[in-house]
C-alpha cells in the first residue's frame, strides 16, 4: 500500500508540473495513513520539487492556517508560494507573517483578489521581509490609474522581483504608462497584464517602452488586441530580449496577425499563444506569407477556426522547422486535417501536439499514430475516446 502510494507520488513529481499536479501532491502527503509515512513522502518530494516554478506550489489552505497558528505543517519546506485574498487581509495574523522573518521562505507571493487599489497595497506589502520574493501576484485588484502605480513604486522589500502580475486591475492608459517607468520594471523578465482593456496609443507605447528592455516574457490575454491595434507592433521592435509572447483571449484575425507577423522580433520568439483570436485559415495564410520561418519551439493555437485548411497550411510550412510542441485544441479539424499534419516535413521533431475538441476519427488518429510511430502514446493527446 505504501510502496503503490510512493511510486504514485514519484510519477507525479517527475512528470510536467502544473496547478494539477501540484495539487495531486498535496493530497498524496495529507492522505498518508501515519505521520511517519507523511514524513517519508515529504522526504521523497523534497529534492523533485526545486525544478517546479515557485508559484504553483502554493500553500493549501489547511497548511497555511496553520501557519498563521505558529504550527507550521510538516510539508511547509515544499512551499514556493503564498496566496491572500481579501479575508486574509482582514486577518491581523497575516499582516503579521508578511513582516516576519518567515517570508524569507517563499519565493512568490499572491495578494489576489483583495479589492485593494495602491495605496491598499503598499500599506499591506510596506515593509515585507521579502528580499528573495521573485514573483509578485497582484490580480484582481484595483490598481488602475498612475497614482495606484506609484504607490507601489519603490517597494523596498522587492528587489529581487522578476515576475509582476497585474492582470484584471482596470489598469488605465495612464496607469500602464506609469507602469512602464517604474524603478522595478527594468529588472522584470515576465510582466502579465491580461484583462486590462488597451487602446492603440496605449499599447504602442507599452511595447516601445525603453523601460522593459530585460523583459524575457509578456503576457497580453483579453485586452481587446483587434486587426486595428495590431498596427501598434509595427511602431517598435518591442523588448528586444523578448522570447515568449501571449496574446490569447484577442481578436487578430482579418489583418492583425499578418501586422504581427511582420515585426521582426515575431520570428525570433520561442513561445507564441495565439489562442481564442478568432482566427480562420486564411489567417494562418498571412502568416506564412509575412514571415520566412520561425524560431518558435512551442506554438498555442487553441480555440480558433483553422479548421483542415488552416492545418493544411501549417503542415505545408517549412517555417516552423524549430517546432517542438504545437497545440490545436478546438478548431474543426477532422481526419483530412489530421492526415494533413501526419505528413508535414517537420512532424519528425515534435515533442508533443495536442488535438482534443476536434473531430477526428479513427483515421486520422491512425495517419498520426504511424508518423509518430514509437513516439505516438507520449507525444499525441486526443480526445479521451482515443
Amino acid at each position: 500500500m505504501h510502496r503503490r502510494a510512493l511510486e504514485t507520488l514519484r510519477e507525479i513529481l517527475y512528470g510536467p508540473a502544473s496547478e494539477e499536479a501540484w495539487r495531486r501532491v498535496v493530497e498524496a502527503i495529507d492522505q498518508m495513513g501515519d505521520a511517519g509515512m507523511q514524513v517519508i513522502a515529504i522526504d521523497y518530494a523534497e529534492p523533485a520539487l526545486p525544478r517546479w516554478p515557485a508559484e504553483l506550489r502554493i500553500a493549501p489552505r489547511p497548511w497555511w492556517l496553520s501557519r498563521l497558528a505558529e504550527q507550521p505543517h510538516p510539508a511547509w519546506p515544499l512551499i514556493g508560494a503564498v496566496e491572500f485574498d481579501l479575508e486574509d487581509v482582514r486577518d491581523v495574523r497575516a499582516g503579521r507573517f508578511l513582516k516576519s522573518p518567515g517570508m524569507l521562505e517563499v519565493t512568490a507571493l499572491k495578494v489576489r483578489r483583495a479589492k485593494l487599489d495602491g495605496k491598499g497595497l503598499r500599506s499591506l506589502l510596506e515593509g515585507v521581509e521579502g528580499d528573495r520574493i521573485e514573483v509578485l501576484d497582484l490580480s484582481h485588484n484595483a490598481v488602475k490609474d498612475a497614482a495606484d502605480v506609484h504607490a507601489l513604486d519603490g517597494l523596498a522589500g522587492f528587489s529581487a522581483l522578476k515576475v509582476l502580475r497585474l492582470r484584471r486591475n482596470g489598469l488605465t492608459p495612464r496607469g500602464i504608462e506609469a507602469l512602464s517607468r517604474m524603478h522595478v520594471v527594468g529588472a522584470l523578465s515576465g510582466l502579465d497584464l491580461s484583462g486590462n482593456v488597451l487602446d492603440l496609443d496605449t499599447l504602442s507605447a507599452l511595447w516601445c517602452s525603453g523601460g522593459l528592455v530585460g523583459l524575457k516574457e509578456l503576457v497580453i490575454e483579453e485586452a481587446g488586441i483587434d486587426d486595428r491595434m495590431a498596427g501598434a507592433f509595427s511602431s517598435g521592435s518591442g523588448p528586444v530580449g523578448l522570447v515568449a509572447l501571449s496574446l490569447a483571449g484577442n481578436a487578430l484575425s482579418g489583418g492583425g496577425l499578418w501586422e504581427l507577423a511582420e515585426v521582426p522580433m515575431f520570428s525570433r520568439l520561442d513561445r507564441i499563444d495565439l489562442s481564442r483570436n478568432g482566427l480562420f485559415w486564411r489567417d494562418i495564410r498571412a502568416l506564412t506569407k509575412a514571415t520566412d520561418g520561425l524560431r518558435c519551439g512551442a506554438l498555442t493555437l487553441d480555440g480558433n477556426r483553422l479548421e483542415d485548411q488552416g492545418v493544411a497550411r501549417l503542415a505545408s510550412w517549412a517555417g516552423l522547422s524549430h517546432l517542438r510542441a504545437l497545440s490545436l485544441v478546438d478548431n474543426q479539424i477532422t481526419d483530412e486535417g489530421a492526415a494533413a499534419l501526419a505528413g508535414a516535413a517537420w512532424i519528425g521533431a515534435l515533442e508533443h501536439l495536442n488535438l482534443s475538441g476536434n473531430d477526428i476519427g479513427a483515421r486520422g488518429v491512425a495517419a498520426l499514430r504511424e508518423a509518430f510511430g514509437g513516439r505516438a502514446d507520449k507525444a499525441l493527446v486526443f480526445n479521451a475516446a482515443w
